[in-house]
């Protein structure tokens, strides 16, 4: 992985997810903070709605008392129990003004046997269930519902305790109902009242448009309405219009979807946030990390083209941080290696003096062997002319061979003794006319050139090189089949010479002593063409390398630089 990758990893594992858990743990807390003062908010509006239920409730018992009151004053009612008949027609109006003046939507009016005989409110007697015969009310109802009672005692032995007549709101069908037992002058009486829940009751125990008020009875909705959100139940006694007692609640209820809301304006501006910075932080981190690792990369590239022979590369010594301190450092190095090369180079060549002198002494002698021999065997015949002449015939292609032998070794030793001519050219025609000549002898012979690659050289150098390692390319070939490409590319700052084949290759033991001087793998070489072709590119202050892979052929790579330093 590069360092620029491993930067911004690491910038993004030691900022960006430390910041998204800090993000999630503070949305945490204010979702959590945000529900809590929610409920609270939503506990005092339903609070407030059962303070209105129980409000209603002692509403109705104080308007029964009222009701009760309206009936015990009226004399015609009192005279109708007393048995004159003749009020009977005038009962239901008694009925309904006393309903109106106690604030009630209906009552019942029943003898102590349940048997009703007054009722108001009502659209007609059969729709009234307490109107329908005698009826009896629940102990619950009594005990729930009970307040004032004419016999105190028996309502009070009905109550639990700690309860009030109001801790319980009773409900009958649809109605909140209180019931009364009291006396109209002798006669005991029951009196049962209730406001009907309408509509306008339900929504009237809550003050907020998020809010609804219902009636629940073994989980079904049977008036107001009901919605999801946080809810409160208080319970109440239910009776049916048959007067069977069971357990219902009133459900006060708050939609929890604004806070809902507020929650997911809250995650998207947190989730805008995150991306913001992530980007701003991912954009940042390239930033630096491009500025970080630009400099190594051309530190890294710069110290990847050094070469001993050629410029030095320009490093960063300017700047004035790390970067430039090791920059300086390299181009301090390159300077000393550059000197050693020098001196290195030197004493190469005063050791390939020493070895061309012994190999040189060696090859003398090799030739003048036989010509000596062939004089020595003159001089004893001298004094026969005959024989002399016979001897001379005889042993003359022993002297030719001798003497080519010696002109064959002083041509490659004038070869390696030639001085340089540097100058300032244009190299492609000298390389195209040294390969089309051997292009003509040879036809498996291709080159590639640019339009112009000027250079600092020596041409007859260059024509040593591009001859020595064609030729040597072709030795390396099969008769009559492979190819070998010379190639010539220019980048502005060197120039950049291959010659490839594809035979047989060079294995990698012989690869590092291809450049030695006398080495070769060939019967009847001398070994000295590649040693000539490295000793004139050093000339150039360039280098050479072979790169070659067995039976994939051979690529002989020549680097010049386009100037001299």
């Amino acid at each position: 992985m590069r360092l620029r990758s491993q930067l911004l990893l690491l910038i993004a594992a030691s900022v960006l997810v430390p910041l998204a858990i800090l993000l999630v743990l503070v949305r945490e807390e204010m979702s959590v903070r945000l529900t809590e003062e929610y409920r609270d908010r939503v506990s005092a509006l339903i609070a407030s709605a059962e303070g209105r239920l129980r409000v209603e409730q002692a509403d109705l018992v104080q308007g029964i008392g009222q009701l009760e009151g309206e009936l015990a004053a009226d004399p015609r009612l009192r005279e109708w129990l007393g048995g004159d008949s003749s009020w009977t027609a005038v009962l239901p109006s008694i009925g309904d003004l006393a309903a109106d003046r106690a604030g009630v939507d209906w009552f019942v009016l029943a003898d102590g046997d349940g048997r009703a005989f007054l009722d108001s409110g009502w659209n007609s007697s059969s729709s009234n269930p307490a109107a329908q015969g005698p009826w009896s009310v629940p102990a619950s109802l009594e005990a729930s519902a009970l307040r004032g009672s004419a016999a105190p005692g028996e309502a009070a032995a009905s109550l639990n305790a700690g309860e009030t007549a109001v801790d319980r709101p009773v409900i009958l069908a649809t109605s909140l109902v209180a019931l009364q037992l009291t006396r109209l002058g002798e006669t005991p009486v029951r009196l049962l009242a209730g406001r009907r829940l309408d509509d306008a009751f339900w929504s009237g125990l809550t003050s907020d448009p998020a809010m609804a008020a219902g009636l629940v009875v073994d989980g079904r909705l049977l008036a107001g309405r009901s919605l999801s959100g946080l809810s409160s139940d208080l319970d109440v006694t239910w009776m049916s219009e048959t007067f069977a007692p069971g357990q219902a609640s009133i459900r006060v209820a708050h939609d929890l979807g604004h806070l809902g809301t507020v929650l997911d304006s809250l995650d998207r501006w947190f989730l805008g946030a995150f991306l913001a910075m992530t980007v701003i932080g991912l954009f940042g981190a390239w930033l630096a990390a491009n500025r970080f690792t630009r400099p190594v990369a051309q530190l890294a590239d710069a110290t990847a083209s050094v070469e001993l022979g050629h410029a030095s590369p320009r490093f960063l010594a300017t700047r004035r941080d790390e970067i430039g301190r090791l920059s300086r450092t390299m181009e301090a190095m390159v300077r000393r290696l550059r000197s050693s090369a020098s001196r290195i180079r030197t004493a190469e060549r005063k050791a390939a003096l020493g070895d061309f002198a012994r190999q040189a002494n060696h090859d003398i002698k090799n030739g003048l062997t036989p010509i000596s021999n062939v004089v020595s065997h003159l001089a004893e015949v001298s004094s026969d002319p005959r024989e002399l002449s016979r001897v001379f015939a005889e042993r003359s292609k022993s002297l030719d061979s001798g003497i080519a032998y010696l002109k064959e070794l002083s041509g490659s030793y004038a070869r390696i003794s030639s001085h340089s001519d540097l100058r300032d050219m244009d190299m492609v025609p000298i390389i195209r006319e040294t390969v089309s000549a051997l292009a003509a002898a040879d036809g498996r012979v291709h080159l590639t050139v640019p339009k112009s690659a000027r250079a600092e050289v020596d041409p007859l150098g260059v024509r040593r090189i591009v001859e020595n390692l064609v030729t040597n390319a072709l030795d390396s070939l099969p008769a009559r089949s492979g190819r070998v490409d010379v190639v010539l590319e220019h980048d502005g700052n060197r120039l950049q010479l291959r010659v490839k084949d594809n035979g047989a290759g060079i294995p990698e033991e012989i690869q590092e002593r291809l450049f030695e001087d006398f080495f070769t793998t060939r019967a009847g070489g001398a070994g000295l063409g590649l040693s000539i072709v490295r000793r004139l590119v050093l000339d150039l202050n360039g280098s050479v390398r072979v790169a070659s892979e067995p039976g994939h052929g051979a690529e002989f790579i020549v680097d010049i630089p386009t100037a001299r330093h």
